[in-house]
Parts: C-alpha cells; structure tokens; sequence
C-alpha cells in the first residue's frame, strides 16, 4: 500500500470549522455552524406590542419560546423584497445557554469548511457583528459573530 506525502498527510489532519452561506436581506452572510442550534421552516409569529422594531415576533419551536428578529434591522443590512412567507426562508435558532433566538434568513444557501488556523486568525470588526475578512473567507462575504445578536 503506498504511504501517505506528508503534504497529503497534513491535510487528512487539518481542522476546519463549517459555515452556511445564508441570504439575510439581500447579501450572503457566512454563519459558524457550530453557532447554530437548529434550522426550522419559518412559521406563524406572535406579535409582541411596543417591542422594539427588529423583533419580528415571537413563536413556539419544540415547546420553547423562541425570538425571532430581523438580522437587516439589527445589523443594518440592505432589506430584501421578498416575502417573509418564501418557501425558501428559515429560521436559523441560535446557540445560547440562557436566551432563545432566531433570526430570519431568506434563503440557506449552501455550506463552506475555513481551515480553523486561518479561521482563528479573524478578527471582530468594529461594529461588533461580524469578523474582519480574511484570506479563508470567500471574497464579498461578511463572517456573522453570533454572540453580538445576544446583547
């Protein structure tokens, strides 16, 4: 059997961390996977009143109240045209010990592995929600930092 280069043998051994191209308004934002607790068809919200505007509404997902909110509204993101009823739109729960939140996302699109040294290598930019590009990240695409929704 022949062995392994080490060049071969280097990759077999690389880490990566996984990460889903996602459509939020009308861009394609990159979230870590392992942010995610779970991806669930979007559903009926109940509106909270006097909330503020990027809570869309509130709604039951395996017997716990989730918040939904619009990550456009939050983040300053170009809004979408499309219809929050798409058959294509998500929403994408987080992960987080104490809170319940989602966000909605008009479209998943596919999922990229980021070797994980090039991936510790980002930085938070200044606006706190997402991670400074870097030469792992595909060009045009922001890196969400998933903890800054939880503030």
């Amino acid at each position: 059997m022949p062995q392994a280069t080490p060049t071969q043998e280097h990759d077999f051994n690389q880490a990566f961390v996984e990460v889903m191209q996602v459509r939020l308004g009308d861009e394609v934002i990159l979230i870590p996977v392992p942010d995610v607790a779970e991806i669930v068809h979007t559903q009926k919200l109940t509106h909270v009143p006097m909330a503020p505007d990027h809570l869309l509404g509130l709604c039951n997902i395996h017997g716990q109240v989730v918040c939904v909110i619009d990550p456009c509204r939050v983040m300053s993101l170009p809004r979408s045209t499309q219809d929050m009823d798409s058959p294509l739109a998500r929403f994408i729960v987080l992960s987080h010990p104490k809170m319940h939140l989602a966000i909605h996302a008009e479209e998943i699109l596919s999922l990229i592995q980021i070797n994980d040294d090039e991936f510790q290598k980002c930085t938070r930019t200044t606006d706190g929600f997402f991670y400074a590009n870097h030469d792992s990240l595909p060009q045009q695409q922001r890196l969400l930092h998933t903890e800054s929704l939880f503030k």
